[in-house]
């Protein structure tokens, strides 16, 4: 499902501080020993260089309040807004990537391979879009 909801809306100034520089993955996790946060994280671990090829930065949102940017807390963000923003329920998994624009790629409620949000991007993300932006694309893998 997407919002199709972009920057224009209003979001947290978290998420807006990336506005037109990287694309974001929100996390949404009761908390961080869910099974399927457990296994996201260990996914992303492994698709590390991938995720940085495409500027893809972290977001993490627990039930317990606590808000994470690039596995730094963030002290002022608030987890409830974020939860309102995208919709995300307190004592569900939910994973949204949203691409530079700001526009939602990808929503998923259980764990994903990130091959399935890599192969996202490259649906929206051709080489000459990328140039367009100032920004080479990383390459389509084989």
């Amino acid at each position: 499902m997407r919002s199709g909801r972009g920057f224009m809306s209003k979001r947290p100034a978290e998420v807006e501080q990336y506005q037109g520089l990287n694309r974001l993955l929100l996390i949404f996790a009761p908390a961080n020993t869910h099974p399927a946060y457990v296994e996201a994280r260990e996914w992303l671990r492994r698709a590390r260089n991938e995720l940085d090829e495409w500027d893809i930065r972290l977001v993490t949102v627990f039930s317990s309040g606590a808000v994470q940017l690039e596995g730094e807390r963030a002290e002022r963000a608030d987890a409830a807004a974020f939860r309102r923003d995208f919709g995300a329920h307190r004592e569900e998994f939910t994973a949204i990537l949203l691409d530079v624009d700001g526009s939602e790629r990808l929503r998923q409620h259980r764990a994903f391979d990130p091959q399935q949000m890599l192969d996202a991007l490259r649906l929206s993300q051709t080489p000459q879009a990328a140039t367009r932006q100032g920004r080479p694309a990383p390459h389509a893998r084989r």
